[in-house]
């Protein structure tokens, strides 16, 4: 009887305060909602920064470069494909459809810009194009295996769920290019046209997950045999538990860090994991996660960009310093691939922490050019972003400068996007 008037008491005390007695808000909910802004934040910079005109009829521009003050005038392909795959996966979070005339603009350019689409033979992408149009002289016109391959499985991606057969004709219609430059030895290249860099791990491990992708909807064995050669020198790369880097094996990509590939390979390897379910892929999966999980910084969950015993394996080893590039957002979009194919919770744990970073760093109230989106590097001793890194030419690659669409801001929005759908 004590215990129940003091209860009266005490309610009557919070009615007469004129409040609600407080309700615990789910975590779960707030992280999902804080994921879905954070996402939607980013479309939503894409949409006025990024498209080109009349919605993105001619792609999605590279980035811009806070330092020169300038917007990059490259429409990359990829980028373009990271686009269409947030779209997605935000109406899948939301059900929203706001971005579906941009979406089919985007989707149409993307046809458009395929080597071989004018006469309607199998082609890759190019690197990019000038302003969205084909100006060989202006641009790099090299086909990056790594760029074509996510390109093929980000659009096969969405045509799972959709069963929209624009993308998969669009897909195949580059799988059957680069399907026939494989070589012997699991590698593709095709004289000139292609990446000379092509025994690369970030240039084959994008294009493996690809060809099992391509097989998992056509169930032609050509791809299956073409995705089997690849996972075969994919698995070449492995040193001691890890991925040997592009720049260890051919002195190329010096600026991407250890902590790039290795992740890349985690999502590729449990990515097609899922698709194919062969032990081979799920233990290749396992055997990188170990090295995966130690770059995680313990205080704030972001990526470091390799372990002291790794440091001269990429000129990118500061130990400060995030790379948000190459790495963190394929590194979120890799733990939760990895949680999914393993089963492992940690790998979702680690997913969280590693979300709940990238939003705490999403630029806000700096300038409408670039809020919603993310810069290129972060500096952990300083608590902001910072760093740069400079080639040889004015490129700029990567760094605190340089806001990018694609391989930064829209993976990290996917990443986010697929947390808040578990």
């Amino acid at each position: 009887m004590k215990r129940l008037c003091a209860f009266i008491s005490a309610l009557a005390v919070v009615v007469a305060a004129g409040c609600a007695p407080a309700i615990e808000r789910d975590p779960e909910s707030d992280m999902k909602e804080r994921y879905v802004a954070a996402a939607g934040a980013c479309l939503e910079w894409v949409e006025k920064q990024m498209l080109t005109f009349d919605g993105g009829s001619w792609g999605v521009y590279e980035r811009i470069r806070v330092s020169k003050n300038e917007r990059v005038s490259l429409c990359r392909p990829d980028t373009a494909s990271e686009y269409l795959l947030a779209v997605h996966l935000y109406r899948k979070a939301t059900g929203k459809d706001v971005y579906a005339r941009e979406f089919d603009n985007v989707l149409g350019w993307l046809e458009r810009s395929r080597n071989g689409y004018e006469s309607g033979e199998p082609g890759g992408y190019q690197f990019a194009l000038l302003d969205g149009k084909k100006q060989y002289t202006c641009v790099d016109s090299t086909l990056y295996q790594n760029d074509n391959g996510k390109i093929i499985s980000n659009l096969i991606e969405i045509y799972r769920d959709t069963r929209d057969e624009r993308l998969l004709k669009i897909a195949l219609a580059s799988g059957e290019f680069w399907l026939k430059t494989q070589r012997e030895d699991g590698s593709f290249i095709d004289g000139e046209k292609v990446n000379s860099d092509a025994h690369s791990p970030f240039s084959v491990l994008w294009m493996t997950r690809a060809m099992y992708d391509c097989y998992d909807v056509t169930r032609d064995e050509r791809y299956l045999t073409a995705a089997n050669r690849a996972f075969a020198l994919a698995k070449s790369f492995f040193d001691s538990g890890r991925i040997k880097t592009a720049y260890e094996l051919e002195r190329c990509e010096n600026w991407r860090p250890v902590s790039s590939e290795n992740y890349i390979a985690l999502l590729t390897f449990c990515a097609a994991y899922l698709t194919r379910d062969d032990e081979a892929l799920k233990a290749a999966g396992d055997k990188v996660s170990d090295f995966c999980l130690s770059l995680l910084d313990p205080a704030t969950g972001g990526v470091l960009n390799c372990t002291p015993e790794t440091a001269a394996a990429s000129q990118s080893n500061s130990p400060n310093i995030l790379d948000l590039v190459y790495t963190e957002g394929f590194a979120l979009n890799g733990l939760y691939y990895a949680y999914r194919a393993l089963g492992n919770k940690t790998f979702l744990i680690k997913a969280k922490k590693l979300g709940d970073f990238l939003c705490s760093i999403q630029i806000k109230n700096a300038s409408p050019l670039i809020d919603g989106a993310w810069r290129g590097m972060y500096d952990l001793s300083r608590g902001e972003y910072g760093g740069n890194i400079h080639e040889s030419s004015s490129a700029e690659e990567g760094g605190s400068d340089s806001v990018y669409a694609g391989w930064c801001s829209l993976v990290n929005a996917a990443g986010l996007l697929r947390l808040a759908a578990l």
